[in-house]
């Protein structure tokens, strides 16, 4: 098996040096995913940094089921504001306007 030379910053592709050479693989739009958050306990109205890959200008969030203001900054980056929910762990679902969505259980405690 190849082991990736590299990754562009989106995660759309992978570069490879393989028996053949240089081999780049286009993954097309990247995974969508959750790896960090910047605040895993907050209140309605704090704003958490997501990082991850795959996101689009128009994704979606949900937070314990409630609709969260998203902000789009780029393919790795977005912005949420917690909304008013009840206190205890709640899940984050991003959805891309293609339907692919990504739910992380628990992301953030509410206070």
């Amino acid at each position: 098996m190849d082991t990736p030379l590299a990754i562009d910053p989106s995660g759309e592709l992978v570069f490879l040096i393989t028996g053949a050479g240089l081999t780049v693989v286009d993954l097309g739009t990247a995974p969508l995913s959750i790896g960090y958050l910047s605040a895993t306990t907050a209140t309605a109205g704090t704003t958490v940094q997501v990082r991850g890959s795959g996101f689009t200008a128009g994704i979606t969030a949900t937070l314990g089921g409630q609709s969260a203001s998203v902000t789009f900054t780029d393919a790795n980056t977005l912005t949420l504001t917690v909304p008013t929910l009840s206190s205890g762990p709640h899940d984050l679902t991003l959805i891309r306007a293609d339907g692919a969505s990504y739910t992380l259980a628990s992301a953030i405690v509410t206070q």
